[in-house]
């Protein structure tokens, strides 16, 4: 997020748990909120440097990204420190609480899985939690084990053929437009079925998918006055559309759509909630399609020097951390991108650089 403000015309600072060397290129200042050594955020590290930045002046907002889905009240807490640029906490909470947001979706016709709160005593059924990001917690249920308790995040949702997509939209409260479509790289990491690694874009999609998506993105956004980027995840089954979850805030497909954009997709994020401006009703023209894949660590790792410096060499290597950070196994260490003709060659591409990229980290 901080490459596409920098590169939308603004001066940023960044506050995160990780710090990695692209973001520290073009950022002002870089806060650290991790608690302790590790890549867990430290809620009230996180409020100190929005007190902070307050106090200074100079600064127009904050602009929060993933981690947020179960932590309304510390939305709503730094909201009150330094303007929010996107959705606050009266949005999030509705839209990641399930028993509100499935049942808006019933209402409003708008297709999805079926989804329930209560575990179901069949097969057939995933286990998910609305309060995480990335596809973390994704089981497969088994109604003979009875799920871990996780507070009102917990749901359930039919397995549903089709390919995993999602659609990135800015809004402004009132209406919506699309940036485009993406397709999902899901993937199983060790246990966990269904881990989102990255995506591949901008992809065409029949003009009723496209259109379906359009107006659903203005009923969504009316619906739960959305402001900022925003991206739904959908299965596609031929031309059927059926929505998995929406994430009111910008997700990983902004870095590969909205190149064309006066901007990028991050100054179209802070024209529609600052000015309430939209960009205009185009499809993307681009004959390239991108791609980036999150590497997650197979193992606990200490990045050394020579480690650090063989992935400096790699130019599709990015989110490079730190020489001495830590990782447990599957923290996110970096990732990889690609740009070709078709989303094939693209995702062949980016096959073989997160395999270059392993081989090196097991060296």
């Amino acid at each position: 997020m901080a490459e596409g403000v920098v590169a939308a015309g603004f001066r940023a600072d960044a506050a995160d748990c990780f710090g990695d060397r692209d973001t520290l290129a073009v950022v002002e200042r870089w806060h650290r909120c991790a608690a302790g050594d590790g890549l867990a955020l430290a809620p009230g590290r996180l409020l100190a440097v929005l007190a902070e930045l307050a106090r200074e002046g100079g600064f127009r907002g904050w602009i929060a990204g993933s981690g947020f889905e179960g932590r309304h009240d510390l939305l709503a807490q730094g909201a009150a420190l330094l303007p929010l640029l996107g959705n606050g906490a009266a949005v999030v909470r509705p839209v990641r609480t399930p028993a509100i947001f499935y049942g808006r979706l019933a209402a409003l016709g708008i297709a999805h899985p079926p989804s329930r709160v209560d575990p179901p005593q069949v097969p057939g059924w995933l286990s998910k939690d609305a309060w995480s990001s990335g596809g973390w917690q994704v089981r497969r249920h088994d109604p003979r084990c009875p799920p871990a308790a996780v507070g009102d995040g917990r749901y359930f949702q039919r397995e549903r053929p089709g390919v995993p997509m999602s659609v990135l939209f800015v809004a402004d409260g009132r209406r919506a437009r699309v940036l485009g479509f993406t397709r999902q790289l899901v993937r199983a990491l060790g246990r966990r079925p269904m881990v989102h690694r990255g995506c591949i874009g901008p992809l065409p999609v029949a003009d009723g998918v496209a259109q379906e998506l359009a107006a659903m993105a203005d009923v969504l956004t009316a619906e739960f006055g959305l402001q900022g980027l925003n991206g739904v995840d959908f299965l596609l089954d031929g031309d059927a559309v059926a929505v998995l979850e929406l994430n009111p805030r910008p997700v990983a497909s902004i870095a590969v759509l909205g190149a064309e954009l006066d901007g990028g997709a991050m100054g179209a994020h802070i024209a529609a909630v600052t000015a309430g401006r939209l960009p205009p009703a185009t499809r993307s023209s681009s004959a390239v399609v991108r791609g980036c894949e999150t590497l997650f660590a197979r193992r606990r790792l200490r990045l050394g020097a020579e480690l650090a410096e063989r992935m400096a060499a790699l130019p599709w290597c990015h989110d490079r951390p730190a020489v001495g950070t830590m990782f447990a196994w599957g923290d996110p260490v970096c990732s990889v991108s690609a740009a070709g003709a078709d989303a094939e060659a693209v995702e062949h591409a980016l096959r073989c650089r997160r395999r270059t990229l392993m081989d090196l980290m097991e060296q």
